[in-house]
C-alpha cells in the first residue's frame, strides 16, 4: 500500500505540519503539501509559504507546479554536475562557457550554504517562485478586466519574466530550521 497522510481537511496547520514532517523523516522524501498554506519538509527543516492566490484553486493551475518546481533542482544539480566535472579535469574551468548563465539561488544570510542545496530548500524555492508568480498574474488578471480564463497565460508570462528580487521581497516564508529541535524559525 501507498503511504498517506488522511483527513489532513480537519487539522490545523501546526498538526499538517508535525504529520508532514513525520512522514517526511520516516521514509526520507521531501514532501510538499499545497494548498492556502504550502508546506515542504525534508525530514530536517521545515518551509511554510504564506503566499496563494485564490484563482488557483479553481482554474487548475496547481497541478503544474511540480514542473515549476522541478528546473530549480536540475539547474543547480546541473551546476554542480558541471563544477564537479571541471574540478576533475585538472582543475581547468572554462569560464567563457558560463557567460549567460545565472544559477537561482535564494541568497539569505540565515541560510547556509548546505541549506541551499539541499532538495528541500530547492523545492521551497520553487514553491516561493510559482506562488508569487500566480499572485502577479491574478493582480494582470484584474486589472486588466479578464477574467480567470487568462489567469494561466498571465501565469505563463509572469513566470518567464519574474526576477528575483521581486520574489525576494515578496516572498512570505518562514523557515524552520531543524524543526524537530523547534529550536529556530528565520524568515527568508
Amino acid at each position: 500500500p501507498i503511504p498517506t497522510i488522511t483527513n489532513i481537511d480537519n487539522m490545523n496547520d501546526s498538526d499538517i505540519i508535525d504529520q508532514a514532517f513525520e512522514f517526511s523523516k520516516k521514509y526520507d522524501i521531501v514532501l510538499s503539501i499545497n494548498d492556502r498554506l504550502d508546506i515542504i519538509t525534508d525530514g530536517k527543516d521545515v518551509w511554510e509559504i504564506y503566499n496563494h492566490n485564490p484563482l488557483v484553486d479553481f482554474s487548475g493551475i496547481n497541478s503544474t507546479l511540480t514542473s515549476v518546481i522541478a528546473p530549480f533542482i536540475a539547474v543547480n544539480n546541473a551546476n554542480e554536475n558541471n563544477n564537479n566535472r571541471n574540478n576533475n579535469n585538472n582543475n581547468k574551468v572554462d569560464e567563457s562557457d558560463n557567460s549567460n548563465e545565472e544559477t537561482l539561488n535564494i541568497d539569505d544570510s540565515s541560510i547556509n550554504d548546505t541549506d541551499q542545496n539541499s532538495f528541500g530548500f530547492k523545492c521551497a524555492t520553487g514553491v516561493a517562485y510559482f506562488r508569487i508568480s500566480t499572485e502577479k498574474a491574478g493582480k494582470d488578471a484584474i486589472t486588466y478586466k479578464h477574467g480567470p480564463g487568462t489567469f494561466k497565460q498571465h501565469l505563463l508570462d509572469t513566470l518567464y519574466s519574474i526576477s528575483y528580487n521581486e520574489v525576494e521581497q515578496l516572498a512570505k516564508v518562514v523557515h524552520h530550521k531543524n524543526y524537530n529541535n523547534n529550536n529556530s524559525e528565520d524568515q527568508m
